[in-house]
């Protein structure tokens, strides 16, 4: 990267920066440089083996540009009115998580993190629970989100929903009700913008990221998940709510 950097000077005349100067300014700026670890699109990696035309990658392409520009106009039109978030479930965790070796064939509990991440105020709200207490339907996401909506200041007058377009999690008929239904009883004007599948790159990420670095083995039970959560970000701690069956 560092010779990258130093052609790029070369063709705009500049002088570049010393190969120290240039490591020292990444780590200062905490940037690192790295191969996707992420899943690819599954369209775009069709296209690159000749599975489908060039006509239906180019509308695969042109939605997920149309997708993106709504997302940062919806992040642009956020202020004290009117509310921006992402919204997405973490990977399954699993409790207990340890270096065991003989624990890979004991039945493990499965634990759900649903992250509500306000793009203005950078607020984390993470609803967190087991599945003796609920699963992973659209009723338990529904519950959630409309929790926090109703639990946002009485002056937000409007509320735009970013996620991707997983049906049974985001785009079904018992959020839509149930949003709708919210927005008549509290005269807000509510609205979902689905990404396109294979690019639905969120805010709500970072916080999944974060997570990861303070969720590592070993984890022994439930309480463990929550208290290390609540750590993992000491300037502006993550609101965290461990949810029962009675909250469904």
């Amino acid at each position: 990267m560092n010779a990258v950097f130093k052609e790029w000077c070369t063709e705009k005349g500049y002088r570049a920066a010393s190969r120290k100067t240039f490591s020292k300014v990444l780590k200062e700026e905490n940037i690192g440089i790295h191969h996707p670890r992420k899943d690819q699109c599954d369209t775009c990696c069709s296209y690159k083996t000749g599975n489908i035309s060039q006509e239906e990658y180019d509308r695969h392409i042109a939605k997920k540009e149309e997708a993106r520009q709504a997302k940062q106009n919806a992040i642009a039109s956020a202020n004290e009115k009117t509310v921006v978030i992402t919204v997405d479930v973490q990977s399954v965790l699993l409790a207990p998580k340890l270096f065991a070796s003989t624990l890979y064939y004991k039945l493990k509990l499965q634990c759900h993190n649903f992250t509500v991440y306000e793009v203005l105020s950078k607020n984390v709200t993470i609803y967190f629970w087991h599945e003796a207490d609920g699963n992973v339907t659209a009723n338990e996401f529904t519950s959630c989100l409309i929790d926090y909506c109703q639990n946002l200041p009485t002056t937000i007058e409007r509320i735009i929903i970013i996620s991707d377009g997983c049906g049974h999690q985001n785009r079904n008929r018992i959020l839509t009700s149930a949003l709708s239904d919210l927005a008549q009883r509290r005269q807000l004007n509510i609205e979902q913008l689905y990404l396109e599948k294979g690019h639905t790159m969120m805010e709500v990420d970072s916080v999944h990221s974060t997570m990861e670095q303070y969720i590592k083995p070993p984890i022994y039970a439930l309480s463990d998940y929550l208290t290390r959560i609540r750590q993992a970000r000491p300037h502006k701690p993550y609101d965290v709510k461990s949810i029962h069956y009675d909250f469904f």
